[in-house]
């Protein structure tokens, strides 16, 4: 039986990192909110129905496709297809990053007053996952 490996070049043989192994481009993002007092972390931590974690990537589901979501004591990571990301803020014609996303997220999860929500890019990289 022939070697596989000569039978193609050296370039097919090759991998670099990549978001895209056969699906959609991926990336990741982290989800923290504040509640209305403004410093105390929501809790993205159960998986029940109607929880603040449900809220939250219901929300967020409208603002591009997600293909995976894990929750924790303070805020959520998602992988998202970058092709539908719908981030353009029709308001001002330019891109408006999560802008949107996180003030539809904080109004899903109904906390009022001075609550927030920020959307970061978590950066991946050939050391290990960096969430920062």
């Amino acid at each position: 039986m022939a070697d596989l490996y000569s039978a193609i070049g050296g370039n097919a043989r090759k991998v670099a990192a990549t978001g895209r192994l056969g699906t959609a481009p991926l990336a990741f993002v982290k989800v923290t909110s504040v509640a209305a007092n403004g410093s105390t972390a929501v809790d993205y931590s159960a998986e029940t129905a109607g929880s603040n974690l449900f809220d939250a990537v219901n929300a967020l589901q409208g603002y591009a496709e997600l293909y995976w979501v894990d929750g924790g004591t303070e805020g959520f990571i998602v992988a998202y297809n970058t092709s539908t990301a719908n981030l353009y803020d029709t308001v001002t014609n330019d891109n408006a990053d999560w802008a949107r996303a996180e003030s539809a997220i904080t109004a899903a999860l109904g906390l009022g007053g001075s609550s927030a929500t920020t959307i970061t890019t978590v950066d991946l990289s050939t050391t290990g996952v960096a969430i920062d």
